[in-house]
């Protein structure tokens, strides 16, 4: 598709409970493509519950998530598994296990899972395990297993949850009893094991297992830790060379005369 693309619906009012997406491809060409594995983009009014996508791959230029590419709307007891989600253009594109971007704040994510998936944003976005920007609450949310991936030299926000949250008054993102575990996380900016950045409200969540942000030291960086081993070297000699010598003391035994 050219410019919203869904499993179902590519763009509209959508009121849905228990579907199943198997086994699908979706693909949004368009630089300013949204692409989900249910809906690409949804009016306010729209609701999605328990909706399950399996074994998909969803791909698109500018927005690519699991369940919405764009939900202003309420999202629940959603499952995406054993799937491939991948943004590909290199400006701001947002990838995301359930929502690309959750932007109102009066809606909710809740008790969605993201399992064995791998989410891939090569552009310089936002990327999250569950929402890549959201301004909303998402609540009891678990990403197992997966891979979250940004490679763009610029991107600023990847994170288990939600890749970049508000802090806004109006807006905050507010994130309670989500599980991040068994995940791998890479990324060159702000990475989190929870939220990337911009999330101020995070409650009883947890990280188990390993994230990872890449790193690249420049010649000061590299200089600094030489001095430092160097200093580091000369301390230790130094302290070597000041410690009193161990006194060594004679006892002359009495001679016996005859």
């Amino acid at each position: 598709g050219n410019y919203r693309i869904g499993g179902i619906l590519g763009f509209g009012k959508l009121i849905l409970t228990n579907a199943y997406i198997t086994d699908s491809i979706i693909n949004g060409n368009t630089f300013s493509a949204e692409a989900g594995g249910v809906i690409g983009n949804g009016l306010k009014s729209s609701k999605i519950v328990d909706a399950n996508v399996t074994g998909s791959t969803i791909t698109s230029n500018y927005r690519a998530a699991g369940i919405a590419g764009f939900a202003p709307f309420d999202i629940s007891e959603c499952d995406v598994t054993d799937t491939v989600i991948t943004v590909n253009q290199e400006y701001n594109g947002e990838a995301a296990g359930i929502v690309s971007a959750a932007a109102e704040a009066t809606s909710k994510i809740e008790k969605c899972n993201v399992l064995r998936t791998i989410i891939t944003n090569n552009s310089n976005g936002y990327t999250g395990g569950i929402a890549a920007f959201a301004n909303n609450t998402i609540s009891e949310c678990n990403v197992t297993s997966s891979k979250i991936i940004s490679t763009g030299t610029s991107a600023n926000g990847l994170g288990g949850i939600v890749g970049h949250g508000s802090n806004f008054t109006n807006t905050l993102t507010y994130i309670y009893k989500c599980i991040v575990s068994g995940c791998t996380l890479t990324g060159n900016n702000g990475v989190g094991g929870i939220a990337g950045a911009g999330v101020a409200n995070i409650e009883e969540s947890n990280v188990i297992g390993e994230v990872t942000e890449k790193v690249t030291l420049t010649s000061i960086d590299i200089e600094q830790e030489e001095i430092s081993q160097s200093e580091e070297e000369n301390i230790e000699l130094e302290q070597q060379n000041s410690e009193p010598e161990e006194e060594i003391q004679t006892v002359q035994e009495p001679v016996e005369t005859i």
